[in-house]
């Protein structure tokens, strides 16, 4: 007996969703590249405006830097949100979900890496801020 005769209809029905109801892959993966393309575009003006010591660089810096946590948490959620019923629907459908492992390497690994160089900027931001006051003492 094969996995789909063992579902019962109600099963089967609360596990797939109706057609309008579900994501297009396309659209799963365009909305976290909006905030990828964004933050990557910005950290050219945020690295011109420390390169040329501006007095804007600092907080542009750490908006940035918050900016770019936000947009990895939207895509995390994002991720967490559709790529399990859209697992699922693969499964029910008959196709192969083996690719989904290989997608699953960007945020298993990339996003905690990219986060972690976000938060040690930050770190490094106030940690500076924090000397001065330290010497004067």
């Amino acid at each position: 007996m094969s996995s789909k005769e063992s579902l019962s209809k109600t099963e089967s029905e609360a596990i797939k969703p109706p057609p309008d109801e579900f994501p297009r892959t396309q659209d799963l993966t365009i909305a976290p590249g909006y905030g990828d393309v964004t933050v990557a575009a910005l950290s050219l003006a945020v690295v011109y405006l420390l390169a040329t010591n501006h007095p804007y660089a600092r907080p542009a810096t750490i908006a940035w830097n918050l900016l770019g946590i936000l947009d990895f948490v939207i895509a995390l959620v994002t991720g967490v949100t559709y790529i399990p019923p859209f697992v699922r629907q693969l499964a029910i459908a008959g196709a192969s979900t083996a690719y989904v492992n290989y997608v699953l390497i960007i945020p298993a690994y990339g996003v905690p890496i990219m986060s972690a160089f976000h938060i040690y900027s930050l770190h490094k931001l106030f940690a500076r801020d924090a000397e001065p006051a330290q010497a004067n003492r």
